[in-house]
């Protein structure tokens, strides 16, 4: 059956082609509420299965998929809301937070992760150090830190350009959405969840490598 293939095939095309996925999953997807798509994935005891993921040597082609396997996904241009999307999961988090994000400034999700390390979630950011520069940016990132959160900035000449959260090392997300207000109310965008404990578990070991290089990566401060 094609469905024993879809699960990686979606994850390693996601990277490159956000459309794909939506092909790819035709013949599954439904609609179960107008704010996001959902597509079940059932048990999957191989591999990436996409000829292009198998013939290049830098792609991670070595999860697998569970039976139960979900993935979430939203568009901007479809009336969804990706934020409310990641403020539902920030919002159901119990342990920790692990942020990639280029670009931080939206105040209800930024509301959300103070919340979540108040209730006791670990909250870890890395961002762009570009993209901390604003009065009103230095301001809600500040609040995060006297929350508890920690937030890291690269030092190296390139951007810091995911978009990702991993919460609970259970659901992953990836997309083009920054946690902004243009990218929420202005731009096209799109959102995926992936929600997959292999998956999340090693895209935390991932997140863990970045955040851990401390030639790439320094604690941020207002005075930075």
């Amino acid at each position: 059956m094609t469905i024993l293939r879809r699960k990686f095939c979606l994850i390693g095309i996601l990277l490159t082609s956000t459309m794909w996925i939506v092909s790819a999953c035709s013949n599954t997807s439904k609609t179960i509420s107008p704010e996001v798509y959902s597509v079940p994935i059932h048990e999957n005891s191989g591999y990436v299965s996409s000829t292009n993921m198998e013939s290049s040597p830098s792609a991670s082609t070595d999860a697998k998929a569970k039976a139960g396997t979900t993935i979430d996904y939203v568009f901007t241009s479809e009336g969804q809301k990706p934020d409310q999307l990641i403020i539902n999961l920030i919002n159901q988090s119990q342990a920790t937070l692990d942020v990639a994000i280029y670009n931080l400034s939206r105040e209800s999700i930024i509301q959300a992760l103070v919340e979540a390390q108040k209730r006791g979630v670990q909250v870890h950011i890395l961002t762009d150090k570009t993209k901390v520069e604003k009065k009103s940016q230095i301001k809600a990132l500040q609040a995060l830190v006297d929350a508890g959160a920690v937030i890291k900035i690269n030092t190296f000449e390139g951007k810091m350009h995911e978009k990702m959260l991993i919460a609970d090392r259970k659901i992953a997300t990836v997309g083009s959405f920054n946690y902004t207000d243009e990218s929420s109310e202005e731009n096209d965008e799109v959102l995926v969840a992936i929600h997959d404990t292999n998956l999340a578990e090693q895209w935390v070991t991932i997140f863990n490598n970045m955040w851990n290089d401390d030639k790439r990566y320094q604690i941020w401060t207002a005075d930075k």
